[in-house]
Parts: C-alpha cells; structure tokens; sequence
C-alpha cells in the first residue's frame, strides 16, 4: 500500500514539475522593440532616447545610417544595446 501511494505521489510530482518547467524555459520571441539609442562617447555610454523614430529609418534599410540632433551634435541611431556598445544601426531607405 506505502509502495504505491509512492508511485502516485511521485508520478504526481513530476507531472507538476513538467508543466512548472515548461513555463521556465519559454523560448523567447523574436520582437525587438524600437527603442533608440545613441553612442554618446565611444566606445562607451550607449545611452536610450525618449524620441519618436525619424521618418523613413528602420532597422531592415540598407541605405545609410540615421542620425539624429541630439543637444547640437549629430548621433548615429542605433537599435539595440550589447553592454555598453550600441549595435545595430537604423538605416535610411535606398
């Protein structure tokens, strides 16, 4: 009688820890938000800007990269942050 409450209780068990895994190791998706950073200093300081996206810059252009005016200077856009180095440049239309 012990042995096979056992084998319920266990089999229980690992039933529960598979759904609860399942829900720890979700696979991530694919969507990269449209945030924009800009390289203030490099090869450091890839800092986030809260500015709207300029007409016409996307990340899957291949035209030249965009800029942006940020306080006088001209900035290259980027998509995302690696550490503290913006990667990924927004590109203007051909």
């Amino acid at each position: 009688m012990k042995r096979q409450s056992l084998k319920t209780v266990l089999s229980s068990f690992v039933f529960a820890l598979a759904i609860v895994a399942s829900f720890a190791f979700k696979p991530a998706t694919n969507d990269i938000s449209d945030d924009i950073y800009i390289q203030r200093l490099p090869p450091e300081y890839c800092d986030i800007v809260v500015v709207s996206l300029p007409y016409g810059c996307d990340k899957l252009n291949w035209g030249p990269n965009c800029t942006m005016d940020f306080f006088g200077t001209d900035y290259t856009i980027f998509t995302r942050r690696s550490g503290i180095l913006c990667v990924d440049e927004y590109r203007q239309q051909l």
